[in-house]
């Protein structure tokens, strides 16, 4: 649950645009509804502004997109609404570290499944491009490879603690409203105990993306190419912890300890507010999921 409050860390994919763009809602508040209902669209703009598309491709996409967004539609979002229905009942003065990472299990099982639909269309969507359009992909990636860096590795210390603390602190308030004193102090003792994954996290990308252009540039055909792209994606989320090595477990422990202290020492506003704030997913989800 304390991804919940602190937020989903984006993936090192190559076109992870629905993943990004649904962490991003899950901190949007109302707007969420409005966002998801157009996911489709959104999907195509977002790759649109990295490869110029021909008409041929940006149908195919268009296809994907709303396939993807229905097939989410219909399948996941009364999941997610039980789910939060969980968290709700079990958060307060009870709540343990192995009841927290349960529900921390649950959505990162949902988070796969995504990635599951993701792989397969990308494995099959990128041997489509071309060689020019590959090139226009792979230098929109690089400057966002830049920017990744200039924003998260390029920083020192005092930085990245006082970024760490202002994210933790926006996230907790998200969920709670106001917090304490204390609970303020919370925050910053463990944005203190982070350790910094940013190099690893920019070097994953740079991995990760090398291997995409080995694969489609190869002299392969594109059905073998997709088999290629298919293998490496499901081997990457396989061994997703092993890869994003020990700093990411270590910060994940220290996430939960500090949702533990903060939800021990929640105010009767403070559970009132994440109630509210929970019911209004609930009712989001559903009635998304019934298309209204």
């Amino acid at each position: 649950m304390h991804r919940v409050f602190v937020g989903i860390r984006r993936l090192p994919a190559v076109l992870p645009v629905f993943t990004v763009l649904l962490a991003a809602l899950l901190v949007t508040g109302c707007s969420f509804k409005t966002v998801y209902s157009r996911l489709d669209f959104l999907i195509v703009e977002y790759v649109e502004g990295m490869v110029t598309l021909d008409d041929m491709l940006e149908s195919d996409l268009e296809r994907r997109a709303e396939s993807l967004v229905d097939w989410h539609r219909t399948t996941q979002l009364k999941q997610y609404a039980e789910w939060f229905r969980e968290i709700q009942a079990d958060t307060g003065p009870d709540l343990d570290d192995e009841t927290l990472q349960y529900h921390i299990g649950k959505m990162e099982a949902y988070w796969r499944t995504i990635r599951q639909q993701l792989n397969a269309d990308m494995a099959e969507f990128l041997p489509q491009l071309s060689a020019e359009q590959r090139e226009e992909l792979f230098a929109s990636l690089a400057h966002r490879n830049e920017v990744f860096r200039e924003d998260y590795v390029d920083i020192d210390d005092d930085d990245r603690l006082e970024n760490n603390i202002e994210r933790m602190t926006d996230q907790y308030e998200n969920w709670l409203g106001d917090l304490s004193d204390d609970q303020y102090g919370k925050i910053e003792k463990a944005a203190a105990r982070l350790k910094s994954g940013a190099e690893r996290r920019y070097q994953l990308r740079l991995q990760w993306q090398a291997k995409i252009r080995e694969v489609l540039e190869a002299d392969l055909a594109d059905e073998q190419k997709q088999e290629q792209l298919l293998a490496y994606f499901d081997s990457y989320d396989l061994n997703k912890d092993h890869i994003h090595g020990p700093i990411n477990q270590t910060n994940k422990a220290v996430l939960r300890e500090l949702t533990l202290q903060i939800v021990h020492n929640m105010s009767p506003g403070q559970k009132s507010y994440f109630d509210s704030r929970t019911d209004e997913y609930i009712r989001m989800f559903e009635e998304l999921a019934e298309d209204r």
